[in-house]
């Protein structure tokens, strides 16, 4: 077990993934988002148990 700050990841939508080709596609912004805070976490020594968007959850 470790004794890590747990955090949630949450990436929100912008209208940017209103023209998403699929609906299953990430936009740009929500990688960015995701790929940021997931290094902000990993700088402070988080360990993050789930990664949530507007639309889906994504498990780690």
């Amino acid at each position: 077990m470790t004794d890590l700050p747990k955090a949630a990841i949450y990436c929100r939508l912008s209208e940017e993934d209103r023209n998403k080709v699929r609906g299953t596609d990430d936009s740009e912004s929500i990688k960015n988002q995701k790929a940021m805070l997931t290094q902000y976490a990993a700088d402070h020594d988080w360990l993050i148990y789930d990664i949530y968007s507007d639309r889906e959850i994504h498990t780690v």
